[in-house]
């Protein structure tokens, strides 16, 4: 892949990222659709059919009528509670043995390669480590300073920064990233959430393309 593709996929890959992260931590309100419009636009020239229904869907979705309200109703019963909540947004949900808690290991796993990346996450005050949001904005993140580091010319680190990025990603994402996508895609008929659920799906999966990981 020449440098400027590759630079271009991970621009492509932060901007994903980051609109979903927003939307998994901060739910339905006026400035994460602002955001995901626009990432959704600057997107749809890409000719991918892992992400072709996606777009459509949540394309769809913004050219229709739809109340604030009820989307933001439906994301608190389904991520918040209050009751047992219909998906788990914490990867310590996945694997059968622990409740999510700033103290379990994938939460201590993800919070070493955090520090280890120089990152102090948003989400720190308000989210636990293993938090899908807090996962996905440093797989954004690590996007980013690749990029960095790549336009700068620095492959050492653009090499280090990329092995890190894998590792992270095969070691959390990839393990419990598709279980809590399709629990989300069972747990909606919203046109937008079905969308959204379907672009974590095609980001985590054209991911493992490039990390050469199979599903």
């Amino acid at each position: 892949m020449e440098q400027n593709q590759l630079i271009e996929t991970l621009v492509f890959r932060s901007n994903i990222y980051n609109a979903l992260k927003d939307f998994y931590h901060f739910g339905p309100t006026l400035d994460v659709f602002s955001q995901f419009h626009a990432t959704i636009e600057s997107i749809q020239e890409i000719d991918h059919p892992m992400f072709n229904e996606a777009i459509q869907e949540i394309s769809q979705f913004f050219h229709s009528e739809y109340e604030l309200e009820m989307l933001q109703v439906e994301f608190t019963t389904i991520f918040i509670g209050p009751g047992k909540l219909k998906v788990i947004p914490y990867e310590s949900g996945y694997d059968g043995s622990v409740k999510p808690t700033l103290f379990n290991e994938p939460a201590i796993n993800a919070r070493k390669r955090y520090l280890d990346a120089g990152l102090i996450m948003e989400q720190y005050l308000s989210k636990p480590e293993d938090h899908i949001s807090t996962e996905l904005e440093f797989m954004g993140y690590m996007s980013n300073t690749l990029r960095i580091a790549l336009e700068e010319g620095n492959e050492v680190d653009a090499d280090q920064l990329f092995e890190r990025q894998k590792e992270f990603f095969e070691q959390h994402l990839h393990i419990w990233g598709d279980k809590f996508s399709n629990a989300f895609l069972d747990n909606t008929k919203n046109q937008l959430f079905q969308g959204i659920a379907k672009l974590t799906l095609a980001i985590l999966s054209f991911d493992r393309e490039i990390f050469e990981l199979e599903a």
